[in-house]
């Protein structure tokens, strides 16, 4: 299953009304997911970056994550991530683009990038 919350619009610069609203609606969605406990595995793509932007806190995102069932496996992306999530998490990874169709002029993909 994948939900996507935004507009698939916000690039840069600050969010407007509508990305801030769509990242609370994504935000209550994963609680109610988390809470569940129905799937093993949800990744919340590019939610540090939700923090960076402040749309919302990391305590926010620390108390969601203390919230899930204890099986509930969460993956985190993006960039930026405070020192309080690193601290709190089990496992931090880097990814770093060695090579990227971006670069030959592929666009973003429906379902891959946005």
């Amino acid at each position: 299953m994948i939900e996507q919350y935004g507009t698939g619009n916000f690039v840069s610069g600050p969010p407007g009304p509508g990305e801030i609203a769509a990242v609370h609606r994504g935000m209550k969605h994963c609680h109610d997911l988390l809470i569940s406990g129905y799937f093993d595995l949800v990744v919340l793509d590019e939610i540090l970056m939700c923090v960076a932007f402040q749309v919302i806190t990391t305590e926010e995102l620390l108390g969601l994550l203390e919230e899930k069932k204890p099986h509930v496996e969460v993956v985190l992306t993006g960039r930026k991530a405070p020192g309080e999530l690193l601290n709190a998490a089990d496992l931090v990874t880097e990814m770093r683009k060695i090579k990227h169709y971006f670069d030959r002029g592929v666009r973003a993909r429906e379902g891959i990038e946005f």
